[in-house]
């Protein structure tokens, strides 16, 4: 019972605190408990809870609470972030989001849909995702912004 969560449900990563009250993200089933913050106090580390006790090294890093990076993991959880995720905004236009970026739908050619990169307009931005369903078919993910 100590390890359990209390959390959401949401796709993705999850942000998220265990029993006892530390903070965690839950990804792909895997945990990952909250290690240092950087000075300025963005950039947040979190450590592989899950596996940590059999020497685990894996480690997520984030800014403003969006992953930015992962090293030292096996390839399913690095899988997890190439999941897009898809809503609605707030004006009703449908999004997707992938590894930290935004992405709004383009055009829609039978099966296929276009996605271009929501900053390809104030930032000149020509990173492009084409996806058949919920399924990744094509990318030109070269972004010259951080993720939002």
């Amino acid at each position: 019972m100590r390890n359990r969560i209390q959390c959401r449900f949401f796709s993705g990563p999850v942000f998220c605190t265990s029993s006892r009250g530390a903070l965690m993200i839950s990804l792909g089933g895997f945990k990952f408990l909250k290690h240092t913050v950087s000075k300025d106090g963005i950039k947040t580390r979190w450590w592989c809870g899950t596996h940590n006790n059999r020497s685990c090294r894996a480690v997520l890093y984030t800014i403003d609470d969006k992953i930015c990076s992962i090293k030292n993991t096996n390839s399913k959880v690095s899988f997890l972030l190439d999941r897009p995720t898809f809503f609605t905004s707030k004006i009703g236009a449908r999004l997707m989001q992938l590894r930290g970026y935004h992405y709004t739908r383009r055009s829609v050619c039978s099966s296929k849909v276009r996605w271009l990169c929501t900053e390809s307009r104030d930032r000149n931005c020509h990173a492009v995702v084409v996806t058949i369903g919920r399924t990744i078919i094509d990318r030109h993910n070269k972004h010259n912004h951080p993720p939002k």
